[in-house]
């Protein structure tokens, strides 16, 4: 067995038993101590913080490319084209994360190779405009975008959030997966929502500290939370250690071609062609959907309402210190009546407060109530959204159907996402992004509710791993 994470002791089985006996959590080989929760949450809450700063700082991005002359079309296209090149990557790591054995864990070595070029692409985002007007000394660069300067700095910008979006995919999927490996299941929900408290302290600094700062100080913004982000995850790689794991299903063929064909052809079969899954897929792909409109809130308070970065950040800090506080009896609560039958409620108080904002948003004062009832659902579903996913998806393949409804989401989202844009250049008017979330994470609430009944009637009900197709599109990785 790898070493345990410092300060964390193991125990016998016999003495630990499954899942909660008296003072000892357990989670696959791993045995913890109270004091040892305390341990691991402190280390991976860090995590939660750095998290939300890089969620922060990338919304800024709508800021750079206005300023660069994108209009709202184009700037939904560039956050969607990106899609079919990257969406591949998350099914790719992810279960071959599933089938990755080595001394370090199967987890761990993914996030400490996708770490550093993560954190370099971020700082050098808002570094191309200066990179494009310096590629314009070489003549052919010149002629090529002189009459077409927006889309030369599209091209600019494109190729490093492709970078950043390569090895970004790599991170949110595996470190989901890490937390479901080393959290113990009884305390899940818990675990989620100190991780809300964590993320909303963020939320606070970032707002309440650093976004007046947007306006001058756009570069040292993203250096510094780059800068952060990497040691922050590498410290956290280096301490939080992994359990032993069971060896992965043998492939059935020795060929890497024929595996790898197979391999493909069933990761499809077993993740698209259940309709109990379909239905997680589908309702999963609304709510992001319903996200798409959401990046150009920045410009609705700093262009529509006229206010100053400093303001914004200064009211933007409230909702998630009322948060914090309200965060952790959240997730108490929902360990206790379970998080599955919370989700369809949070949704749709969620899609009310959108729809209350979208008329009735005009001053300080409104703008800071609606933000905290929707900040309130918003930290409801992020806690529960967790557990749903470890209660619905076979345990044997977690990676994997995480990675299928990733894929589904990207696909959705790439083909139906720009419609926010256009919808905005239609109407001139940023309010409305209160109301595409109203309308369509309004409707995924209907999809969450159906998700519930079927999960109270036992349909997604964990299958023994062979009855889950063994087969992963991933290379196999050893010790």
């Amino acid at each position: 067995m790898s070493d345990s994470t410092p300060g964390m002791p193991l125990v016998d089985d016999a003495q630990a038993g499954t899942g909660l006996t008296g003072k000892i959590f357990t989670v696959g080989t791993l045995r913890y101590t109270k004091a040892a929760i305390f341990v691991l949450f402190f280390f991976l809450m860090w995590n939660d913080l750095i998290l939300m700063l890089m969620e922060q700082v990338q919304g800024l991005l709508p800021v750079i490319m206005k300023n660069n002359g994108l209009s709202n079309t184009e700037m939904s296209v560039l956050g969607t084209v990106l899609g079919p090149l990257t969406m591949w990557i998350n099914p790719v790591v992810s279960t071959w994360s599933d089938r990755t054995r080595t001394r370090y864990g199967r987890r761990r070595p993914f996030l400490a190779l996708a770490t550093p070029p993560c954190a370099i692409f971020l700082a050098l985002i808002p570094w191309s405009p200066d990179f494009f007007h310096a590629a314009q000394a070489v003549s052919w660069i010149h002629h090529l975008f002189l009459a077409h300067e927006t889309l030369g700095f599209c091209v600019f910008l494109g190729v490093i959030l492709l970078g950043f979006n390569a090895f970004n995919a790599t991170l949110l999927a595996i470190f989901s997966y890490y937390y479901w490996d080393v959290v113990p299941e009884p305390v899940l929900s818990r675990f989620y929502a100190l991780g809300k408290i964590i993320s909303t302290l963020a939320t606070v600094i970032w707002n309440y500290f650093l976004l007046r700062y947007a306006g001058h100080y756009m570069k040292e913004l993203f250096a510094g939370v780059a800068v952060v982000f990497a040691v922050i995850y590498l410290l956290t790689v280096w301490r939080v250690k992994e359990g032993e794991y069971p060896s992965p299903p043998p492939r059935s063929a020795t060929n890497p071609i024929v595996n790898f064909v197979k391999a493909v052809g069933g990761y499809f079969t077993d993740c698209f062609s259940q309709r109990r899954y379909l239905l997680v897929f589908g309702t999963l792909m609304l709510y992001q959907l319903g996200n798409a409109a959401g990046g150009f809130l920045i410009l609705f308070y700093h262009s529509q309402m006229h206010m100053k970065f400093k303001t914004i950040g200064h009211i933007l800090a409230i909702p998630p210190m009322v948060v914090a506080v309200a965060a952790y009896p959240i997730g108490s609560l929902l360990d206790r009546i379970g998080a599955v039958r919370s989700i369809p409620a949070s949704m749709a108080l969620w899609a009310l407060s959108n729809l209350g904002a979208f008329f009735f948003l005009h001053n300080k004062t409104t703008m800071l109530i609606f933000l905290i009832a929707i900040n309130i659902f918003i930290a409801t579903y992020g806690i529960a959204i967790g557990v749903l996913t470890v209660e619905v998806y076979p345990k044997a393949k977690l990676g994997q159907f995480c990675s299928a409804s990733a894929l589904a989401q990207s696909v959705f989202c790439m083909i139906l996402g720009p419609l926010a844009g256009v919808m905005l250049d239609k109407v001139h008017n940023y309010q409305y992004c209160f109301l595409w979330p109203a309308v369509i994470q309004g409707t995924s609430a209907i999809g969450f509710y159906l998700i519930y009944r079927a999960w109270k009637k036992g349909v997604y009900k964990d299958l023994p791993a062979a009855t889950v197709l063994p087969e992963s599109i991933a290379p196999e990785a050893t010790p």
